[in-house]
């Protein structure tokens, strides 16, 4: 899949320069963004939202030129708790030192950093519109609800539930909820998205990139994702993958209370605290942040009247 250019600064700005690429076809990083040593914002989130924080930071940057650019993560929560922490990101062969002004995640995440006096109170500024299943395009297994997955001539794609543990649990707690009220084998669901099936495949680190890829390299037949995440996919790449519905339509989901949804917090950086961080939180509980997430099929918990 070729995935087009992300980051707050445009990409036409960009290539209006000289720039020396090290990257060669496939081997792109391309859920760092930005330029941190002029980047006057850093932001550490996890990554699900990529397509949303896109627009939320580029518009940021066009209202405070002063802040030059916005380097930002899109990765699994864990690991960008990791690079926070240990004030190293690495890519590759490539070692960053970064403090971020502000961070995004999970409770699960930003709970105990909360609780560990690194980060200002997380504020809930957007929601998950629950969980769908990604396939390929004309879906070839004529897949229709969860209970498709117990079949033994579909392959299942899922994120790892050792190193996206986030994810996993919400896909996890909403298939084998499903499966359930459907009448199926939550337990054999379970053990098909832990990877106990030969034919499941897990990504190795970051989900929202390569789980797509197992399905278009037709490596898996279907994958539990974020609503969300299916309709950017869909939008990018019409060719590939179609939307099956767990609830209401793939144009207008609506989750029922087997669906696990996610909640996305902010929160400023307690050792980077003032300027451009305080300003970033306060712009993601803004009406046009609100209207941002909503585009790009979240649910946005910020007061839009």
């Amino acid at each position: 899949l070729e995935w087009p250019y992300e980051g707050a600064t445009p990409l036409s700005t960009i290539a209006s320069a000289p720039s020396g690429n090290l990257c060669v076809p496939g081997f792109t990083v391309i859920d760092a963004h930005g330029n941190p040593s002029i980047a006057q914002l850093k932001i550490f989130s996890d990554g699900n939202h990529h397509m949303a924080l896109e627009l939320a930071t580029r518009r940021f940057l066009a209202l405070h030129n002063g802040v030059q650019d916005v380097f930002y993560t899109t990765a699994p929560a864990g690991t960008v708790r990791d690079a926070f922490e240990s004030g190293l990101l690495r890519l590759g062969n490539l070692t960053l030192s970064v403090l971020p002004n502000a961070f995004i995640g999970p409770q699960k995440v930003v709970g105990p950093l909360f609780e560990a006096g690194k980060i200002s109170k997380p504020i809930p500024f957007a929601r998950s519109r629950g969980s769908v299943l990604l396939v390929r395009k004309g879906n070839p297994c004529k897949i229709s609800s969860v209970l498709d997955l117990l079949r033994s001539d579909v392959r299942v794609a899922c994120s790892s539930p050792t190193k996206e543990k986030a994810s996993f649990g919400v896909y996890s707690e909403t298939l084998c909820n499903l499966c359930k009220s459907e009448g199926g084998d939550s337990t054999a669901m379970l053990r098909i998205l832990s990877g106990e099936e030969p034919t499941t495949r897990h990504s190795g680190r970051i989900h929202h990139r390569e789980v797509p890829q197992l399905i278009a390299s037709n490596l898996a037949d279907v994958a539990p994702m974020y609503y969300h995440l299916a309709l950017r996919y869909t939008t990018i790449f019409p060719n590939h993958f179609d939307i099956i519905p767990l609830g209401g339509t793939a144009g207008d989901p609506q989750p029922g209370p087997e669906h696990k949804l996610n909640t996305y917090f902010v929160a400023v950086v307690k050792d980077n605290e003032g300027g451009w961080g305080e300003k970033f939180v306060e712009f993601m509980q803004s009406k046009e942040v609100a209207e941002i997430y909503e585009s790009t099929g979240l649910e946005s918990l910020t007061e839009k009247a």
